[in-house]
């Protein structure tokens, strides 16, 4: 595969180091941790919990649910519960999945890669994370796994996913993007999440617009498409 494997998401050289050593207070917990992770903050190595039984951990974990990389009709590849004889996984609703892992990147390197891929619109992995802050603010972050990734990036669309996007921090201010079952997942089912509302219009025939092969009842019909690679 023309990428490097990463668990989990990594600075480029793009981002300002400074801005992710910025950590964050642990929990006091005295064995079990009682942490309320609302907003989502997993515990962390600067918490007094034991990490083994710590309930509030399980993205940093990693991967732990087995599943598999393989052909999905009409979309290239896809990532799917793994379903073989003895090898079955069926995923209950609101387990961990997998992160989407890629590089951490700045809106100038997200375009400049674009630019250097020839401003195609025929592959864009990049997911944007738009957060607004207690002072009002907008922030804005970008992890792209076209580079480096892990299963994440197999992630088709579909209009009605099984997986949701949830975001949270493990330390620092850096956010994770977890994906996480929004309902029972039977073995054989491929796990998908939504790619979000399109910021453009358009319906047959439009420039750069792609047909859903989602096949939902609630299809939308097309893949969103935006105006830019950072929108």
């Amino acid at each position: 595969m023309d990428f490097d494997y990463i668990p989990c998401t990594v600075a480029s050289e793009s981002i300002d180091e400074d801005l992710l050593e910025c950590t964050m207070e642990g929990c006091d917990c005295d064995g079990e941790c009682t942490a309320d992770s609302s907003p989502l903050l997993e515990c962390h190595d600067s918490c007094s919990c034991v990490a083994t039984g710590c309930r509030n951990r399980r993205v940093q974990f990693g991967v732990k649910k087995r599943v598999e990389i393989r052909p999905s009709e009409g979309k290239g590849m896809g990532l799917f519960a793994m379903y073989y004889i003895h090898l079955e996984e069926n995923i209950g609703r609101g387990e961990f999945v997998c992160e989407y892992a890629g590089e951490m990147v700045s809106k100038e390197e997200v375009e400049r890669r674009k630019e250097e891929e020839g401003g195609s619109r025929q592959h864009n992995y990049v997911l944007t994370v738009k957060e607004h802050c207690a002072d009002d603010t907008l922030h804005t972050w970008f992890i792209d796994p076209s580079r480096k990734g892990n299963i994440g990036r197999f992630c088709n669309h579909s209009c009605d996913p099984c997986l949701g996007v949830v975001v949270l921090r493990v330390g620092t201010i850096a956010p994770i993007v977890g994906l996480f079952a929004l309902r029972d997942i039977p073995s054989g089912i491929e796990l998908c999440y939504d790619y979000g509302e399109s910021a453009l219009e358009g319906g047959e025939g439009g420039e750069g617009r792609k047909n859903c092969l989602c096949g939902t009842s609630i299809c939308r019909g097309w893949l969103p498409l935006s105006t830019s690679a950072t929108e």
